[in-house]
C-alpha cells in the first residue's frame, strides 16, 4: 500500500500567476489565456500530485478571490464538488435566477454544466473534481 498522499496550500503557489507569457499552465486544465481571467483578483493553488507538465491527481484546487471577482461563465469536463471556506458568492447559470452561498456550503455541478459567479465577500473555496477538469470559456 502506498504511502499517503500530503500537502499544504502554503507549499504551493499560485497557478494563475502570470509566467510572463501572458499564459498560465493550469494542471488538469492545460494553457490559460490570462487576458480570459477579466477583473479576477485572487489566486488558485492546484494541490494534486506534480507540477503543470506532469499533473496527476488528485483534482484539488484551492482558491481565493476578493470581493467584486466576477468568474464568467465556463464549464468543465469533470464533476464537480465546491466548499466555500469562507466569505460569500453569487452562484450564476443562464437562464436561472442567481443564488447566493455563503460559508459551509457545498455544490456539486455536474460536467459540462456552465456556471459562474460573482464573488459578494472576499470568498476561500476548496474545489474537488473527480477527473483533470479541462475548461471551456463561453
Amino acid at each position: 500500500m502506498a504511502d499517503p498522499f500530503i500537502i499544504s496550500v502554503e507549499d504551493r503557489t499560485d497557478v494563475m500567476a502570470d509566467p510572463g507569457t501572458g499564459i498560465a499552465i493550469i494542471p488538469g486544465i492545460g494553457e490559460f489565456p490570462l487576458k480570459l481571467k477579466g477583473n479576477l483578483d485572487g489566486e488558485t493553488r492546484y494541490l494534486g500530485r506534480g507540477g503543470a507538465a506532469d499533473a496527476s491527481g488528485p483534482w484539488v484546487y484551492w482558491n481565493r478571490f476578493r470581493k467584486g471577482s466576477v468568474i464568467k461563465y465556463h464549464s468543465h469536463n469533470a464533476n464537480r464538488i465546491e466548499y466555500l471556506l469562507g466569505g460569500k458568492i453569487e452562484f450564476r447559470q443562464p437562464g436561472k435566477e442567481p443564488r447566493v452561498f455563503g460559508a459551509g456550503n457545498m455544490t456539486y455541478v455536474e460536467a459540462g454544466t456552465v456556471y459562474g459567479f460573482e464573488v459578494l465577500e472576499d470568498v476561500t473555496i476548496l474545489l474537488v473534481y473527480d477527473k483533470a477538469p479541462g475548461y471551456s470559456m463561453l
